[in-house]
C-alpha cells in the first residue's frame, strides 16, 4: 500500500512538473508559478536535498549554495563559439533613417504600457502593475532616468544583473539538472531594452 501510494504521488508531482516544463516553455508565467506552488504545497519551500555530481546527498548549506552555483555557473557561463559571426557576415541596416535622438515621454509610455501584468518582480521589487499605477508620474520618472544614462552613455550596474529562480521539472528533483533557472530582471532596465 506504501508502495503504491509513493508511486502515485511520484506520478502526481511528475505530471505536475511536466505541465509547469510546458507552460515555461509557452511563456506562461502565471501557470507555471501556479503549477510550482502546487507542487510545493502552497508554501513557499524550495527542495532542501541536493545531490553533488557523484549522486551523494548534500547536507550543509553551504555545500548545497556551492553545487546551486556552480551548476548554474556551468550552464550560463559558455566558452566562445567556435565560428563568430563576422560584423560582414550581417547585412548592414541603412542607420540613416534611423532615430538616435533622445527618447521621447510617449516611447517611455508606450514601452511601460506593453508590459503584462502578473509577471515576478526582479530584486528591485517593481512590478509592471505598479509602473503601470500612475502613469504619468512614472514616465516622468524614467525619463529623467533615461535621460541621465543617455548623457553619461553609462548603463546602471543593477541592470546587468538579475535574481535565478529555480523552477523544477520532471525527475529527480535532487539533481540539479532537473530544476530550470529562470533570470528576473529590474522591470525598469526592460524599458530601455523596449526603446
Amino acid at each position: 500500500m506504501k508502495r503504491q501510494i509513493r508511486r502515485d504521488k511520484r506520478n502526481w508531482t511528475e505530471g505536475i512538473a511536466k505541465e509547469a516544463e510546458e507552460a515555461a516553455n509557452m511563456q506562461h508565467m502565471k501557470t507555471l508559478y501556479n503549477l510550482s506552488k502546487t507542487i510545493c504545497n502552497n508554501e513557499p519551500r524550495q527542495s532542501t536535498l541536493v545531490n553533488d555530481r557523484n549522486g551523494n546527498a548534500l547536507t550543509s548549506d553551504e555545500d548545497r549554495r556551492k553545487q546551486w552555483r556552480e551548476h548554474f555557473m556551468g550552464i550560463l557561463n559558455r566558452e566562445e563559439p567556435a565560428y563568430p559571426i563576422n560584423e560582414e557576415d550581417c547585412e548592414q541596416q541603412d542607420i540613416a533613417d534611423k532615430d538616435t535622438g533622445p527618447v521621447s515621454k510617449a516611447e517611455i509610455r508606450r514601452a511601460i504600457k506593453s508590459f503584462k501584468n502578473g509577471k515576478a518582480p526582479g530584486e528591485d521589487m517593481i512590478t509592471a502593475e505598479l509602473l503601470k499605477a500612475d502613469l504619468e508620474f512614472t514616465t516622468d520618472r524614467v525619463k529623467e532616468l533615461i535621460d541621465t544614462i543617455w548623457s553619461l552613455e553609462k548603463v546602471p550596474c543593477k541592470w546587468k544583473m538579475g535574481l535565478i529562480i529555480k523552477i523544477p521539472k520532471k525527475g529527480n528533483l535532487r539533481e540539479c539538472k532537473n530544476w530550470q533557472g529562470v533570470t528576473l530582471l529590474p522591470v525598469v532596465s526592460k524599458i530601455w531594452e523596449e526603446l
